[in-house]
């Protein structure tokens, strides 16, 4: 268990000699600005002006939280459970693309 903490040891700090000069990237907020402007944009494109993409990505992860508990039910497998949660929260995308 020795050498393994060393050799993680000497990882992280191989890790921070060859990061400390390098610059720092855009903040977590930048990040979270461009990809709420790029979800407005989205939105605005599918007809949907009035839809914040909080409320259509709260919309996504219910719906497909509750087909994949649905799908557990049902078939009593998580890769199945997981396979029918993916197609319901891709549901959201399919109606409002139908509008």
């Amino acid at each position: 268990m020795i050498p393994i903490s060393l050799a993680v040891m000497a990882a992280f700090g191989m890790y921070l000699v060859v990061t400390r000069n390098q610059p720092r990237r855009s903040s977590a907020r930048a990040l979270r600005t461009k990809l709420g402007n790029v979800l407005k944009q989205w939105l605005l494109q599918a007809g949907l002006e009035t839809v914040r993409p909080a409320e259509f990505l709260t919309s996504i992860l219910s719906i497909g939280a509750a087909a994949a508990a649905a799908g557990w039910l049902v078939f009593g497998s998580i890769v199945t459970a997981a396979a029918v949660g993916a197609f319901g929260a891709l549901l959201p995308v399919a109606i409002f693309r139908q509008r």
